[in-house]
């Protein structure tokens, strides 16, 4: 009888530890399977993308964002639809923080080359879109498809804007486009033109478009995303502007505008 416990103890004292060699075995796949690396090319900056898909919020896995080999930044949920709380870096040095929801930037943020701001949400109902911009912006709507949001920061629009056209879609965007890359190209104050027709979900037809402009007085970076809806018919024209030496520190803000705005 003594032996029949001994080895009923025994086989307990085994099950017990096959149960924490299968946990241990358990956990360290799950920590395997918690890393996934890809890239993310809806953009004309394309980025290569950690995703850990243990560390959530609010059920959104936490991306990090690479650009050119450096960290450019890291949050919940995807680049277009953000979550929580969001980092920016340059040169891997955090320049920006800031909570986002639904896909909007909300509360007051923190930067290193400006004061902390908190964020307006305009809705331009009459053209069909919804943006959020910096509370220290200033606005302007003197014609009826066309809105302009300039930095408080600048002296002029020259340092920093964002401007979005609607128009309506009787021309294919690709046709447009084109054309017009043509015609900028042939322009010799436009420099370094890059264009790129993109794929995400829900948009007819996008495209991004980057160029350099330099005249004698000026030296500037122009960033173009067009959204073509054909179920809104509408065409969507946000242009992003800067003083050359000055992107980087507005980069940004740049993408939190561009990456809250929403059509309908």
């Amino acid at each position: 009888m003594q032996m029949l416990r001994k080895r009923k103890n025994s086989s307990n004292v085994y099950l017990k530890l096959l149960v924490g060699v299968t946990v241990i075995i358990s956990n360290s796949c799950e920590e395997k399977n918690c890393s996934k690396k890809l890239k993310d090319e809806r953009t004309l900056n394309e980025y290569f993308v950690e995703i850990d898909t243990c560390d959530k919020y609010d059920n959104y896995s936490r991306h990090r964002y690479f650009i050119n080999s450096g960290l450019f930044m890291a949050g919940y949920g995807d680049r277009l639809f953000k979550q929580g709380e969001w980092f920016y870096y340059h040169e891997n040095e955090e320049v920006a923080q800031g909570q986002f929801e639904d896909g909007g930037p909300v509360g007051t943020w923190k930067y290193k080359y400006f004061e902390n701001t908190t964020w307006n949400i305009v809705n331009d109902r009459k053209n069909g879109f919804e943006i959020s911009i910096p509370s220290s912006w200033s606005m302007e709507n003197d014609r009826s498809n066309f809105a302009l949001f300039t930095s408080a920061n600048s002296k002029n629009q020259e340092e920093a804007n964002l401007n979005i056209v609607v128009s309506d879609y009787d021309l294919e965007v690709s046709e447009y486009v084109n054309e017009h890359t043509d015609t900028l190209r042939a322009d010799p104050s436009i420099k370094e033109i890059d264009l790129k027709e993109l794929s995400i979900d829900d948009i007819d037809e996008a495209f991004q478009r980057k160029f350099k402009i330099e005249n004698e007085q000026y030296e500037g970076l122009a960033f173009q995303t067009f959204y073509g809806r054909k179920d809104l018919g509408k065409v969507f024209i946000i242009t992003i502007n800067s003083k050359y030496d000055s992107y980087r520190r507005y980069e940004p803000i740049f993408e939190s505008m561009l990456s809250s705005f929403k059509m309908y």
